[in-house]
């Protein structure tokens, strides 16, 4: 089975996980959690993909520069963004 991989979408406000759109924390190397409170009608399910680079959301001002949230992924373009 393949593993699933994405990229971490860092905006002003919170984390996204580029496969599935749902909020992650930036210090999770996998989509295992949801957290804080949920802004969706229902708890959604993580999808487990393993983030393999970080990137700024288009809508972000000036935000932490994505080095210092997590120094151990690559910096890329944000990828476009799926509708949940």
């Amino acid at each position: 089975m393949t593993e699933q991989t994405a990229t971490l979408v860092v905006g002003e406000w919170d984390t996204e996980c580029s496969n599935c759109g749902i909020s992650t924390s930036p210090q999770d190397t996998h989509h295992t959690r949801v957290p804080g409170p949920s802004r969706y009608p229902r708890t959604p399910r993580p999808c487990g993909a393993r983030f393999t680079a970080i990137a700024k959301a288009p809508t972000a001002n000036a935000i932490r520069t994505l080095q210092e949230i997590r120094p151990d992924l690559p910096i890329v373009e944000a990828p476009r963004r799926r509708r949940h």
